[in-house]
């Protein structure tokens, strides 16, 4: 047995080893070698080394997970294998493992890889055993967030604690969230905040980019186009009165054509300018446009 460990040979080695079995208990012995062979793949994980005629970290993971009889050493080997797959981008194959396991390491990592796949129900189901506390709130914020529900998702953030270790980041996604919502003023305030108490910091730099008008797109509520500046004044004067709001009139020239376009606000997305519009001119025919 020795001399072929050193030749490095462990599949005739095994196959040796049921040779000298009595065939009764053949299956016994099977049982018993595959545990040995389990255990001598997960020493050589904890060395850093690679097994004999494994290519491949993965590949040796996998095997050992195949033969390994053990509930709690496969669920670790599968929780393993599920995070290789996550670091790589390969999310299918990730949560092919991280189904497998009940190992607490492994589920947010699940959670998080079901988000990214867009299972977000079943991402919600599991989110929701979480005890209570910051990182659930994050969570869920999250998933709202991808299925673009941007004021559970805010509500969600701000369930977060200020000494939370994630604070400056979460405070991030509120202002996202807030910014897709329209609620302009707000966003940039944040921004403001975390550009000065983390100057120097990631966090920082994120929300310096954000306030700065050239790093992002401007998009517009369009109310009305007008051929003449006294109808654009008497319509923007009118909707005024009934929204409580503040509009603006742009003229625009085309050839010898001029129109006086009523405009409201200065969105960084589409689809907070959408999400707005739908909140205050419901009941009024509008467009979204870039400028």
């Amino acid at each position: 047995m020795r001399q072929s460990l050193q030749r490095g040979n462990l599949s005739a080695e095994i196959a040796d080893m049921k040779v000298n079995f009595p065939s009764g208990g053949a299956r016994d012995a099977m049982n018993g070698i595959r545990l040995i062979f389990s255990i001598i793949l997960l020493s050589f994980v904890s060395l850093g080394a690679k097994p004999p005629e494994v290519d491949t970290e993965l590949e040796y993971w996998k095997r050992a997970y195949s033969i390994n009889k053990n509930q709690s050493e496969k669920e670790a080997l599968a929780c393993r294998i599920g995070k290789y797959y996550y670091s790589r981008g390969l999310y299918k194959s990730a949560i092919e493992y991280l189904d497998k396991t009940g190992v607490s390491t492994c589920f947010f990592i699940r959670i998080k890889t079901l988000i990214v796949l867009g299972k977000l129900d079943e991402a919600f189901d599991l989110a929701e055993r979480l005890k209570p506390d910051w990182l659930k709130s994050i969570i869920i914020g999250d998933i709202y967030f991808k299925k673009g529900k941007y004021q559970n998702a805010y509500t969600f953030y701000q369930l977060v604690p200020e000494d939370a270790a994630y604070k400056p980041f979460v405070l991030l996604k509120e202002a996202e969230c807030l910014s897709l919502l329209g609620e302009m003023d707000e966003a940039q305030h944040i921004y403001s905040k975390l550009a000065g108490d983390f100057d120097g910091t990631f966090v920082a730099e994120v929300a310096k980019r954000r306030l700065k008008k050239e790093y992002r797109e401007h998009y517009y509520i369009q109310l009305g186009a007008f051929s003449t500046e006294e109808a654009a004044i008497s319509f923007k004067e009118k909707l005024e009165k009934e929204k409580g709001i503040e509009l603006d009139i742009i003229d625009k020239t085309d050839g010898e054509r001029t129109l006086y376009c009523v405009r409201y606000g200065d969105f960084p997305s589409r689809k907070g300018a959408e999400n707005k519009a739908k909140e205050i001119f419901q009941d009024t025919i509008f467009l979204i446009g870039e400028q």
